[in-house]
């Protein structure tokens, strides 16, 4: 009797709002509790070290123009509400890491608790918001999102998306305009601080269609000017962004036409299914079915989709995947709203990484935060159907709680030992090697990292690395020149440079350092 008074007193403490966002918050800072001590990392080093316009808020202004781009990174695209929020973390934290950590943190926190509040808007199951959430703070696929600095701001312009979108929710169940109006400006922010937020007008627009569908039918023509609303910020940022500040694509198209794309980012889509699923080969440069990496040179990815067909047995079961889903959606339009939104926002958010305007990157796992919160939603969906069907079969609803606190506790401990690879360069280029054993390019920047640092014997087994997965990569044979030249290895600098040479005979500098290393020798001789 005691025990079932305790498991029912659990419960009623657990059904209260207050309780399970304190459970979410403090399982997302346990999982990412050891980020703090990480140093910067890539593109964290361009923007809070080098980038000297960012240290300066006098230089606010120059942020919304094409002036306001780092010089070696102007792939980034148009972000000036980013950049400005870079700026003023900044004037914060400086060049000290734990801050950005901490900031980081409470975004990935506070995307979270918009989700949770979403849910709670569009479904009466009851604990469908805290499990949805729970998923989503704790899935390893985020850590990319939230341990990489520079990332975490563009989760900021999501966080934008997601208060705008909740925000329309309140405007549509209380009928204030004051809702609607900020929840424009909100949506202005987001398109200003992240191009994927872009797809935010056709996000309340399926909300609309499959939870206000007798509504619509009454006023549809003051719904379609609230559209307008979102519609008109979205226009104006891409008139700035390709007229004014003339920024279009980020990238080179990823193959020689849009049918290697096509056949490419299907395979991705497929890929971040499966990782949704299965996270555990998590990567910065990830692989897709194929030997394709997420940053392979155009040359490599067009000899790859030459040698395949539209027709390959692993492409058609791709598509038919794709096809099953999408007829979903419309199979459960009616029956399950939910599930129709779910698969449809799960599509809507991959569109921008889908290459349709190019962005000159395959996949990576940032990429699918945003729709990640879509498959959280439907595995919860599941696991609550499933539990409130056989709730009076006390063994499987045991079973049951058992697999989601296994699942949820693995997430716990992926998140913590995935962020131990972004402890530093080294660390992440080692993590990116390790994972990708036939990468050359991976294996290569592995090599130049220890060369930075210092580290040649590390580094020449990397490039040797490099060359044995891509024998002709002349960059690997230079590089192990210079490095067998400073370890003292002069016969073996002179075969490597003799091979970068013959591999590239345009690059002159390997042709001057083999020649200085024969003029070494000769002067030893006489």
């Amino acid at each position: 009797m005691k025990i079932k008074n305790l498991k029912l007193k659990i419960i009623r403490q657990i059904k209260q709002t207050k309780i399970q966002l304190a459970i979410i918050a403090f399982l997302t800072f346990l999982s990412y509790s050891n980020i703090f001590q990480n140093e910067f990392v890539i593109d964290d080093r361009t923007f809070f070290l080098e980038w000297e316009m960012l240290q300066d808020l006098g230089n606010l202004p120059k942020l919304f123009t094409a002036e306001g781009l780092p010089a070696n990174t102007s792939h980034i695209g148009y972000r000036p509400v980013r950049t400005s929020l870079m700026a003023f973390a900044y004037q914060f934290f400086g060049e000290h890491p734990f801050g950005y950590h901490l900031l980081s943190i409470l975004i990935h926190l506070a995307n979270t608790l918009f989700f949770y509040l979403i849910v709670k808007n569009i479904s009466k199951l009851r604990f469908l918001p805290f499990i949805t959430a729970l998923l989503f703070a704790l899935h390893p696929i985020h850590t990319e999102a939230v341990t990489f600095i520079t990332a975490s701001f563009d989760s900021m312009g999501i966080t934008f998306l997601l208060g705008s979108f909740l925000l329309y929710l309140k405007y549509t169940l209380k009928k204030s305009t004051i809702f609607l109006f900020f929840s424009i400006f909100f949506s202005t922010l987001a398109f200003f601080t992240y191009e994927a937020t872009l797809i935010l007008p056709f996000l309340i627009i399926t909300y609309d269609l499959l939870f206000r569908k007798k509504e619509l039918s009454k006023f549809l023509s003051k719904t379609s000017l609230i559209y307008l609303g979102y519609f008109v910020p979205l226009l104006i940022y891409l008139y700035v962004r390709l007229f004014l500040v003339h920024i279009t694509t980020r990238n080179s198209a990823l193959g020689d036409n849009g049918y290697f794309t096509f056949l490419v980012m299907i395979k991705a889509f497929i890929k971040y299914i499966y990782l949704l699923i299965f996270p555990l080969n998590l990567s910065l440069e990830p692989r897709v079915e194929g030997g394709i990496y997420a940053h392979i040179e155009r040359a490599d990815l067009n000899r790859i989709l030459a040698n395949q067909s539209f027709f390959d047995v692993n492409n058609l079961f791709y598509l038919l995947v794709i096809v099953s889903l999408i007829f979903l959606v419309f199979r459960f339009y009616r029956s399950l709203p939910l599930i129709s939104f779910s698969l449809t926002w799960f599509f809507l958010t991959f569109l921008p990484f889908a290459n349709i305007l190019q962005t000159g990157v395959i996949m990576q796992e940032r990429y699918i935060y945003l729709a990640s919160f879509a498959f959280c939603l439907m595995l919860a969906w599941l696991f609550i159907t499933f539990l409130n069907r056989y709730k009076k079969n006390k063994l499987i609803n045991t079973f049951l709680l058992i697999v989601l606190t296994t699942m949820l506790l693995s997430y716990v401990w992926k998140v913590h030992a995935r962020n131990k690879d972004w402890r530093d360069d080294i660390a992440l280029n080692k993590s990116i090697s390790d994972s990708s054993p036939y990468n050359y390019l991976q294996h290569y920047n592995l090599g130049v990292r220890y060369s930075q640092k210092g580290l040649y014997n590390e580094a020449s087994r990397a490039y040797l690395k490099s060359i044995s997965a891509n024998p002709n990569f002349w960059a690997a044979h230079f590089n192990l020149g210079n490095t067998y030249t400073t370890l003292g290895f002069k016969e073996k600098a002179i075969e490597e440079y003799k091979k970068a040479f013959e591999l590239n005979p345009t690059y002159q500098p390997a042709k001057e350092r083999l020649e200085s290393l024969y003029r070494n020798e000769n002067s030893k001789e006489e």
